[in-house]
Order: structure tokens, then sequence, then C-alpha cells
């Protein structure tokens, strides 16, 4: 009797050349192949992407900065319960952060941050992180696909 694996059919139109490989090659094959993309292309891949990081990071801290969302939230809640105070442990928290602040002599040189209030500015940055975490699953691959974009324009351009 004839065993079952032997008498299955498989097609051959060629794909199981391509799965063959480490998982490694066939990226690569798969970045090359379909995305035009060459491992020297990498470090201004990197680039593009951490710089678009960075400026993201630095708008979202200004724009928590500004608005002020905790802040914001918290409004209702005062309303609706009129015992929620500040908790002694976010206040002293706060005060040293507050302190780490000053003694860093480095942020008065920024002009942005140099007449910046300290607690708004930790509270901001808090806010911020927040923000960004809850954001990556749809910022990461925008910054993909934008820095995919760059490189193919930066190509095509040259």
């Amino acid at each position: 009797m004839a065993n079952l694996s032997e008498c299955k059919a498989t097609p051959d139109d060629g794909t199981q050349e391509k799965e063959k490989g480490t998982p490694m090659d066939r990226l690569r094959t798969h970045l090359v192949e379909d995305y035009d993309l060459n491992p020297s292309d990498l470090p201004k891949a990197i680039v593009v992407h951490e710089t678009m990081g960075i400026f993201w990071m630095g708008f979202v801290w200004f724009a928590c900065y500004q608005v002020q969302p905790a802040k914001a939230l918290a409004q209702p809640l005062k309303r609706h319960f009129p015992g929620l105070a500040r908790s002694q442990m976010f206040s002293n928290a706060l005060k040293s952060a507050e302190k780490t602040v000053e003694k860093r002599g480095w942020l008065k040189a920024i002009p942005g941050i140099r007449h910046a209030d300290p607690p708004r500015l930790i509270v901001s940055l808090a806010e911020s992180a927040l923000i960004r975490n809850l954001g990556r699953p749809i910022t990461v691959p925008l910054k993909l696909y934008l820095t995919w974009k760059v490189i193919e324009f930066c190509k095509k351009a040259s």
C-alpha cells in the first residue's frame, strides 16, 4: 500500500524554490525582489526611520506640553469627585523630578525648554510617552512605510 504523502501532487509553479533557505534569506529575497531594497540602503533607512521617530517624539511632547491632556481629563473628574486630590506620593515624585530637571544645566541651553515650567515639562513627557506607546501599532508600520517611500524617492532622484 502506498504512503499518502507520496501520492500528493505538488504544483510546479516555482513557489517551493522561494520557500527554501533560512528565514533571513527569504527576507532578503523578499526585500530585494518585491521592494527593490538593497543592503546598501539599510544605513539610509535607519537614519530616516530614527529621524522620523525623534521628530514624532518631539512633536507629541510639545503638543502635550501645550494641551495638557491629563489636566483636561482631570477637570471633569474633579467636578464629579470633589474629594479627589493629588496623592502625596505623586507630589513627592514630581518634586524629586523637578530637582533633577533643575540640576541638568544642558536643558537650559535648549531655547524651547529654557523658560519651560519643570513640573509641567515632566508631566507632559509622561503624557507623551503614554500617547506614543498607545499609538505604536499605527505609528511603527507608518514609519516603516514612509521610510520605504523616502528611500524609493531618493533612488529615483539619483
